[in-house]
């Protein structure tokens, strides 16, 4: 299995380069990768919150 470090300023609101760093962790958890985020704001991204 792969791994992979996705970097991005914060996933709380996802809208513009979140979302794309989103579906990208998505689309690479399809395909078998580890993905790892790492995000400078504290506030923790749920799916099931939807940046709500």
């Amino acid at each position: 299995m792969k791994n992979i470090l996705l970097a991005n300023h914060h996933l709380e609101n996802p809208d513009g380069s979140e979302t794309y760093t989103y579906t990208m962790a998505e689309e690479l958890v399809k395909r078998n990768v580890n993905v790892e985020y790492f995000i400078f704001y504290r506030e923790v991204y749920r799916k099931d919150r939807k940046g709500t």
